[in-house]
């Protein structure tokens, strides 16, 4: 039995677990920088909310794996750049910060209690990751992923923004077989980050994003996930998109319970793999989804769930050409609340009980959009209360409407 306290000691000693820095009241808000494209104002949308916002994490910065031919040998060939300079910090380069970053400022200075971090990643640049990791590089990265959080070389010029960000957030996403063939790598990658955060400022948060997926829960992965959580604050979990237009018969986006009881495509079969694993609970933020998936052609049996559809609602298929759909398929809750207020007899919204989920149908057009609705959310948080969860984290910020109804409705439910 002594051998067996001993071995645990070690091994702590080994994978310490930092505080957790999450409470279960948490509001996580992503914000990416391109959203300022579609009208969406930091100074006036994102600050009417911002009293009920505990943490922003501005989204993307690019990894980039520098050719090689270009270089000398011991040149770092693997760095952080801004995703887009024009719009982070202003198109003028003279050294001073303007842009998001500018704003970001002006609204912290305003708002101290919100700590903001910089997301490196997303779905987009997957196989610039994939790449570092191929070239040996991921050492290089994790420097660089955290020199970025005070500044920036552009045109040999150094833009300082030290103070502006508290942390940084992983978004290193995975189809199946990258996950099978970098888990290993992931898992040295995010440690080897924590490493140099902690030499740096060891009060800098530390988090990433995670795919409720198979290959996280049955793969090679699900061994590291323990030791994963052990480098970080906590998990913002990608808990959306279960359902959506790659399959044959409409189905919710984000679902809490699964409609059979075998069914995997649902938030608590992801909580489960989590504790499972041995990751604590206080380091899971549950992510919820400001938009929808909806589909078009959609019979009206059951009113819309589990039928066949022939692809993605557009405007035109709404009959409302101002709806602000870039992509047949997702719409945005500002648009959905858009559509209610002006078609509101033509939507039927509808409850499901089994999968604690919303949606609405329109049986004369024949389209259906599973969405979180303000009931939805409110189930959601309940979900995280019982299980013990540390937030919510909201993706993403542009999505809400201009008054801002679904995070003041987290933030009101999670501060109860």
């Amino acid at each position: 039995m002594k051998s067996l306290w001993v071995f645990i000691f070690y091994i702590s000693l080994l994978y310490p677990e930092s505080p957790y820095v999450l409470t279960g009241r948490e509001v996580i808000v992503y914000l990416p920088n391109y959203c300022v494209k579609r009208g969406y104002s930091l100074s006036k949308e994102l600050a009417r909310v911002a009293d009920k916002i505990d943490y922003i994490i501005y989204a993307f910065a690019k990894p980039q794996a520098l050719p090689k031919q270009a270089l000398p040998g011991n040149v770092q060939r693997a760095i952080v750049e801004l995703d887009n300079p024009n719009i982070d910090i202003g198109t003028k380069r003279d050294g001073k910060i303007r842009g998001n970053f500018a704003e970001l400022k002006r609204l912290k200075k305003k708002f101290p209690h919100i700590k903001i971090l910089l997301s490196v990643g997303g779905w987009a640049y997957k196989d610039l990751f994939n790449q570092i990791a191929e070239d040996n590089r991921l050492d290089e990265l994790a420097q660089s992923c955290v020199d970025i959080l005070s500044h920036t070389l552009i045109d040999g010029k150094k833009y300082k923004y030290e103070g502006l960000f508290d942390g940084i957030d992983i978004d290193w996403e995975f189809d199946k077989k990258g996950a099978e063939k970098y888990g290993i790598a992931f898992e040295k990658f995010i440690k080897k980050v924590r490493e140099v955060l902690n030499k740096v400022d060891a009060n800098y948060i530390y988090t990433m994003v995670l795919q409720p997926s198979s290959y996280f829960f049955e793969g090679p992965m699900a061994l590291n996930l323990k030791k994963i959580a052990s480098h970080l604050d906590w998990i913002n979990l990608m808990a959306y998109n279960f359902h959506g237009l790659w399959e044959k018969e409409t189905g919710f986006n984000a679902p809490i319970y699964g409609t059979t009881s075998d069914d995997k495509c649902c938030i608590n079969y992801a909580i489960k793999q989590f504790k499972r694993h041995g990751v604590p609970s206080k380091k899971v933020a549950l992510g919820v989804p400001f938009y929808g998936h909806s589909y078009k052609n959609v019979d009206r049996k059951n009113k819309g769930p589990n039928q066949t559809f022939t692809g993605g609602a557009s405007a035109k298929d709404f009959g409302m050409k101002t709806l602000t759909i870039a992509k047949p398929g997702n719409i945005r809750f500002e648009d959905i609340e858009k559509l209610l207020k002006k078609r509101k007899h033509e939507y039927v919204l509808s409850w499901d009980n089994q999968a604690r989920s919303s949606w609405i149908y329109n049986k004369k057009r024949k389209i259906f959009v599973s969405y979180d609705d303000e009931r939805a959310l409110k189930e959601k948080v309940r979900y995280c209360r019982k299980k013990g969860l540390g937030g919510v984290m909201i993706w993403e910020a542009s999505g809400d409407s201009s008054s801002g109804t679904l995070i003041r409705t987290l933030g009101d439910a999670l501060k109860l």
